[in-house]
């Protein structure tokens, strides 16, 4: 329950400060060939500035767990994809237990836009529900071509 109060303080104070990420700094163009997820809040952090830089963000790979949350956070006109774009989701986890945390699951499903959400379901997650979905459900780039445009050539 801590941890799930210290996210949304941290989402809160994040959504209106800007925040400085020396890792992303130095890129005009910020490319996704493979991210397996990682730490909510860093990704969270990371997005948030991209967002603010307005750096464009190439999906050219796979773009797993808390890598997804570049569709709540980065404007879809600073994304593209490449045929190889293609995310995978999955319920969140405590990331030292590695356990179904409902509270975190419901944070990141919210952040998803709503037309993400009913993509989810129809492929058998509903994060805002009580089951933990722990297999990846997968969104392939004939899926993504609805929220992203094509990377020019």
């Amino acid at each position: 329950m801590r941890k799930m109060l210290t996210l949304l303080v941290w989402l809160t104070l994040a959504s209106c400060a800007p925040v400085s990420s020396p890792a992303l700094a130095t890129y005009a163009v910020h490319h996704i060939t493979f991210s397996p997820g990682g730490s909510i809040g860093k990704f969270i952090k990371d997005y948030i500035e991209l967002k603010e830089r307005g750096t464009k963000v190439v999906i050219d790979g796979m773009c797993i767990s808390a890598c997804t949350l570049l569709l709540g956070i980065v404007p879809n006109e600073q994304v593209c994809i490449t045929p190889y774009a293609q995310m995978g989701f999955h319920s969140a986890t405590d990331g030292d237990t590695e356990k179904y945390d409902k509270q975190a699951t419901r944070v990141i499903w919210h952040l998803y836009p709503a037309r993400v959400r009913e993509i989810l379901i129809a492929k058998g997650w509903d994060g805002d529900g009580d089951k933990e979905h722990p297999d990846l459900i997968y969104v392939e780039h004939d899926e993504l071509k609805e929220f992203y445009k094509e990377c020019a050539s």
